[in-house]
């Protein structure tokens, strides 16, 4: 809960709402992060469902939709680990 409570304030939205359903099982919270010159960024938070491994919400900060370069890159991840994405996540 203290980590979802962090990334929402870090990203502005409202992933800390989730931690019930991270704790019952039915949900997982990931990151997205970029290794910048100074420290780490983060980029997305990613919401997974593990009942049905999809992908259900891909957010930036102030809920901003993820960019094309950041699709690419959670694409990749989904093929890799055999999660689906939702077809509303993002249409890019």
């Amino acid at each position: 809960s203290k980590e979802l409570i962090a990334e929402g304030r870090t990203q502005q939205h409202c992933v800390a709402t989730y931690a019930h359903s991270c704790f019952t099982g039915n949900t997982s919270i990931w990151t997205l992060d970029e290794q910048t010159s100074i420290d780490r960024e983060k980029l997305v938070t990613i919401e997974l469902h593990l009942r049905t491994k999809s992908i259900r919400q891909v957010r930036g900060k102030s809920n901003r939709l993820a960019t094309k370069r950041e699709m690419d890159v959670i694409r990749r991840w989904a093929n890799q680990e055999g999660l689906q994405i939702a077809s509303y996540v993002c249409r890019q």
